[in-house]
């Protein structure tokens, strides 16, 4: 269909079905002609970005693919402009020329050079063109701008699509009649060939002048950022401009020093300065020039800085304006070792427990104190005379509870508190105690760890292995891949904050109680934690709502792992079925309140019990660790090499993680034939797919037992309703009333009542619908649930039996 008959709705649906993830704009609301323009946002003709910045409240972070979800949106706005949000998600880059400043010569420049792009995949803007390609992965850097007037829209960007009206009437369109991406590898030689030849190098700081940085410089570095995020993101119209420029001067200051990093302070004020209203073209020129002069002139450092003032502290007058004290307040305490940190929308403080640290709310007394000892409150009285002194004053109420009361804070965001190195997504190591900006992180540890290879090779890395599965010597594995499952959940959690996504359950069961499941779990939380996980014992229910309660309450504190302990029944619940595929965040309801919080999913999971059995869809979450003995009292035997065991991890402990961490490093660079696990990619490519090339064991091959154990009442159920009914159908108060009648004494009706008990289906017909409805359309062992139309008596079902 020709581009001008498409409406705005049925172009959104065109990008969703290309995998892109599309989200509204806003639109200017006048006609071509007419001026002034004015955009249908608030600001109207005031407006910076005109048709050009997102209607939801979420913005880029909103875009989606679903086709339910974009059909509201365009109903409710149905000549919205199209934005597209680039980066891996939608597998999505844009060179985007803009010709008002320069990008066409810029442009002669880059294909002098590198070859002119393909004719495919451009589209015409207002005010110059998009080239769409592919993202280019495993860049080491993805440049924002190739040069004056062209920027490069990838991660955390967004574009006006195809289909949008510009400011000037202009309507955004496909040239060439090309409505996709080229499949070109253009941007990946121009970004790897590091652009044009004349891009000013940044200035050459001699390290020698200045002394190295200290735990402190960084986490001061860190508030520093995050106070200047506050400071573009809530600057007044008509100051946003030189505010952007001021904190990007000083924040490349601190990325001369080492203290933070290009990328991060560039994300970091870009978003600011998007939230505050400027528009992209004006927040990258800015933000190049204050990169060239904080390089130019680096910042002195706070353990510097404070050399002689230790005991000096700032001052805030306590006035009528509460935001201004507040704001004043909060840059004081964005200082180095207040231990004030953000999560669920609280403020929060790590606290040191005698064998741990957790994660707390801050208190209003606490907090007082603290405003207390940082900083010197004064106000002003007038004297006899009429004149007006500054005197000591108080923190006062009003002010303490207007900081404590928001919903978001100027503070780092806080995950989790981990006590041993760690890797980061990119493969980098955190081996510095204290926060991590990056992965959101709080390392605890003095020790000195080993050294870890940057490119471990197979022999380094098949080293490692042999020092990590020693552990278990003593166990009685049934099968090898399970030992080698054992090597994987310590990967997994040493390395957690290189696995950007979803980490599957790692449950320990014996046939008898006394084998070492338990102990087992405490040897992976041992070797990552330095101290054994703390058990959750749960008494689980044919609904999961014991799980359920206790999930949300458990990730809320943050806890690296968490150990589900001495499984009693069946393992089933939805809640945790979805919490083990959500990434990065899981929503639920606060128990007994009817409002809902939403919490980080970087915690693993583990479970222990005898003979444990998995409802539902948990067996294919869950990685299974099987000990089988023949000795009638497993807890007496002797003879182990490592005893104590505990004791042993503890000693060798730092040996240990290096291996761990060596192991995952290696693995994040093999590739492998492995069918994915759905859901679990990222997990595998760090603690599954380098233990598979060096063993040849995969240990997702224990899920097949998992899955026929499941799967096996459920077939006895299916089978013995195929036996009383063939293909005639049925409803279920009719199954129901065979099952709970004692007069009925066919063997099928007795194998279905075996059956349903065995899979924990009440005897009430709300759970067998469920049940019925839950297996409908499934083929289990050749036989088919079908159902019918909705008769009187409810739905009706029936068999099929396939040959």
């Amino acid at each position: 269909m020709p581009q001008k008959y498409l409406t705005r709705k049925q172009w959104a649906e065109t990008y969703a079905g290309f995998g892109w993830e599309v989200f509204p704009l806003h639109r200017t609301v006048n006609s071509p002609n007419e001026t002034p323009v004015v955009c249908s946002c608030k600001d109207g003709e005031n407006c910076n970005n005109k048709g050009k910045h997102p209607r939801t409240k979420d913005g880029f972070k909103s875009a989606t693919t679903d086709l339910d979800q974009i059909n509201k949106w365009w109903d409710k706005w149905p000549v919205a402009n199209i934005g597209i949000r680039c980066g891996e998600g939608s597998d999505l880059c844009a060179v985007d020329v803009d010709r008002r400043n320069d990008g066409d010569k810029t442009m002669e420049a880059l294909i002098a050079k590198y070859g002119p792009p393909p004719k495919e995949g451009i589209v015409y803007t207002g005010n110059g063109v998009h080239h769409l390609f592919p993202f280019p992965r495993n860049v080491d850097h993805m440049p924002k701008t190739l040069g004056p007037g062209i920027d490069l829209q990838g991660e955390g960007s967004y574009i006006v699509a195809a289909g949008s009206r510009h400011f000037s009437g202009v309507q955004y369109r496909w040239a060439n009649g090309s409505y996709r991406a080229t499949v070109s590898d253009w941007v990946r030689i121009v970004v790897e060939g590091e652009g044009l030849d004349q891009v000013d190098e940044y200035p050459e700081v001699d390290p020698s002048k200045f002394k190295e940085p200290v735990t402190e410089d960084f986490e001061h570095a860190a508030r520093s950022l995050d106070s200047a995020r506050w400071n573009v993101q809530l600057a007044p119209k008509g100051t946003r401009n030189s505010q952007l420029n001021t904190e990007a001067y000083g924040m490349w200051g601190l990325v001369a020093r080492g203290t933070l990093t290009d990328k991060e302070v560039w994300d970091t004020l870009k978003r600011a300065a998007q939230i505050a209203g400027l528009p992209d073209s004006e927040i990258d020129g800015v933000l190049e020039r204050g990169r060239k002069a904080g390089h130019a002139k680096p910042r002195p450092l706070r353990s510097e800085a404070r050399e002689g003032n230790e005991d000096e502290k700032p001052t805030v007058l306590v006035r009528q304006q509460l935001h201004e004290m507040g704001e004043e307040s909060w840059a004081c305490l964005c200082a180095p070792g207040t231990n004030l940190y953000q999560k669920l929308r609280q403020a929060v403080e790590i606290i040191e427990e005698p064998h741990s640290h957790s994660i707390q709310p801050v208190k209003t007394g606490g907090f007082t104190m603290m405003l207390d000892r940082i900083i010197d409150f004064k106000k002003k009285v007038k004297t006899k005379e009429g004149d007006f002194v500054e005197i000591d004053a108080s923190p006062p109420e009003r002010l303490i509870k207007g900081m404590l009361d928001r919903s978001d804070f100027p503070l780092p965001r806080l995950d989790t508190v981990i006590y041993c190195p760690t890797l980061r997504p990119d493969g980098s190591l955190v081996d510095r105690s204290g926060y991590d900006r990056r992965t959101r992180i709080f390392l605890v540890s003095n020790a000195e760890f080993p050294a870890i290879p940057d490119s471990p090779t197979r022999e380094e890395a098949s080293e490692a292995l042999d020092v990590l599965i020693d552990i278990w010597c003593d166990f009685p594995f049934v099968e090898d891949f399970h030992k080698i499952a054992m090597a994987s959940a310590v990967i997994s959690l040493v390395c957690r904050q290189a696995i950007e996504g979803p980490v599957p359950l790692y449950a320990f069961t014996a046939g008898v109680a006394g084998t070492g499941k338990t102990l087992l779990a405490d040897t992976v939380s041992m070797v990552a934690m330095g101290r054994v996980n703390s058990k959750q014992p749960i008494s689980t229910d044919g609904t999961g709502e014991e799980v359920k309660k206790m999930i949300l309450s458990q990730l809320r504190t943050g806890a690296a792992a968490i150990l589900i302990d001495n499984v009693d029944a069946t393992l089933k619940s939805p809640a945790l079925d979805s919490m083990l595929t959500a990434w990065p965040e899981y929503t639920d309801r606060i128990l007994g309140q009817s409002t809902a919080a939403t919490v980080s999913t970087n915690t693993m999971w583990m479970a222990s019990g005898n003979n444990m059995r998995f409802g539902g869809d948990l067996h294919r979450r869950v990685i299974p660790v099987v000990l089988q003995t023949d000795e009638e009292n497993p807890e007496l035997r002797r003879g182990f090499k490592h005893n104590p065991l505990l004791e042993h991890i503890s000693d060798n402990r730092m040996s240990l993680v290096a291996a761990a961490l060596t192991l995952g490093r290696y693995s994040m660079s093999v590739k492998t034939e492995l069918v994915p696990l759905g859901s679990y990619e990222a997990w595998s490519k760090v603690a599954r797919n380098g233990l598979y090339e060096l063993t040849g064991l995969d240990i997702v091959e224990g899920q097949k037992a998992v899955r026929e154990d499941t799967q096996a009442p459920v077939r006895g159920v299916f089978e013995a309703l195929w036996a009383i009914y063939k293909a005639a159908k049925f409803v279920s108060n009719d199954v129901l009333e065979k099952v709970t009648s004692f007069e009925n004494n066919d063997p099928n009706v007795e194998a279905l009542k075996v059956a349903l008990d065995e899979l924990g289906v009440e005897e009430s017909g709300k759970a067998l619908g469920y049940f019925l409805r839950s297996k409908r359309d499934r083929n289990i062992g050749g036989i088919v649930l079908q159902k019918h139309l909705r008769q009187k008596r409810g739905s009706s079902w029936s068999m099929r039996k396939l040959t």
